[in-house]
């Protein structure tokens, strides 16, 4: 006698039937107040400008929740700067290093390192001993 699956056992049917829907009636954003629906939305248009013409519902999916994040705890001002800085720093390695070098220009993570120090100068008390 054939064993009915666990997925399809009609104790397990009802519970799943009885759960609630994943999706929200009024719209993605509905839990969100006005001025951070107005905000995800705006997030939302950018990301799917983006990925005009290729966008499946997996895709919306997760666009709709990383524009949720940003509405709710939007970046700071210096977020894009900083990411840039630490990129330049770990680019980096010996044959880049011997580029500059040859070239003349200076390396990513010194350049890096005198931007910061002339952004935040260390005091007298801050200096390594």
């Amino acid at each position: 006698m054939a064993r009915t699956p666990e997925r399809l056992h009609p104790e397990r049917v009802v519970k799943l039937k009885a759960q609630k829907s994943p999706r929200l009636k009024n719209g993605p954003f509905s839990e969100l107040t006005w001025e951070q629906q107005r905000a995800a939305e705006k997030w939302l248009w950018k990301f799917c400008a983006r990925w005009e013409g290729n966008l499946p519902n997996w895709r919306r999916a997760i666009l709709i929740g990383v524009a949720k994040r940003l509405a709710v705890n939007p970046p700071v001002k210096g977020f894009g700067k900083s990411l840039l800085v630490r990129r330049a720093v770990r680019k980096g390695g010996l044959a880049l290093a011997r580029k500059c070098r040859e070239t003349g220009i200076p390396h990513p993570g010194i350049a890096a390192m005198h931007w910061k120090m002339a952004k935040f100068p260390l005091s007298v008390g801050q200096l390594a001993v």
